[in-house]
């Protein structure tokens, strides 16, 4: 399976390279701003396209809070226009209708062993609701 991993060198794309060190049975492709920007739509289709992508994570997201009043029009763009991009291409690669995608973020939990304490990564997974009418992605048939 070819996996698009968006927003690779933030906190949770960086979690995402070590857990593809231990799931060496897909390809990743592992995208920045650099390598592509999600905010370009024809880009997206075309990497999509070009790469045979089969599943999309984005961990990609405007995170900087102190800077989003600032930059309202790029946050918008990272967080609520872009994901619609790769909503699309979802539609178009399984032939499916996406009804709405909910991104959750979830801090990580403060782990103590003994007199030492760590905090596990942040994450945040994406939610897709597929229309009453649309055909089930087969990937996911048969997990609950």
């Amino acid at each position: 399976m070819n996996v698009l991993i968006t927003g690779c060198h933030g906190q949770l794309g960086n979690e995402m390279q070590q857990l593809a060190k231990e799931n060496l049975q897909h390809i990743y492709f592992f995208t920045d701003v650099v390598e592509l920007d999600i905010t370009n739509e024809n880009a997206v289709r075309n990497f999509i396209q070009i790469h045979n992508i089969d599943c999309i994570v984005n961990c990609a997201a405007y995170t900087a809070v102190d800077k989003a009043e600032s930059n309202v029009d790029l946050c918008n763009l990272l967080n609520n226009v872009a994901p619609g991009y790769l909503a699309k291409a979802v539609e178009e690669i399984f032939g499916v209708n996406v009804e709405k995608v909910n991104t959750v973020r979830v801090q990580g939990k403060i782990k103590r062993m003994g007199a030492t304490s760590g905090k596990r990564a942040d994450w945040k997974k994406a939610i897709v609701k597929l229309t009453a009418g649309s055909k089930t992605i087969e990937f996911f048939d048969g997990m609950a």
